[in-house]
């Protein structure tokens, strides 16, 4: 079951850089990346 899950969460991730391109991760490492500096 664990493994169907990371599975179908991968293949949506790959989808959607596929479509909308790398810029989409990047920001969102960079939002991540804010948020967490932000708290402490």
């Amino acid at each position: 079951m664990r493994d169907e899950l990371t599975e179908a969460i991968i293949g949506a991730a790959i989808e959607v850089h596929k479509h909308l391109g790398p810029g989409l991760i990047v920001l969102n490492l960079f939002m991540k990346k804010h948020f967490v500096t932000n708290l402490v």
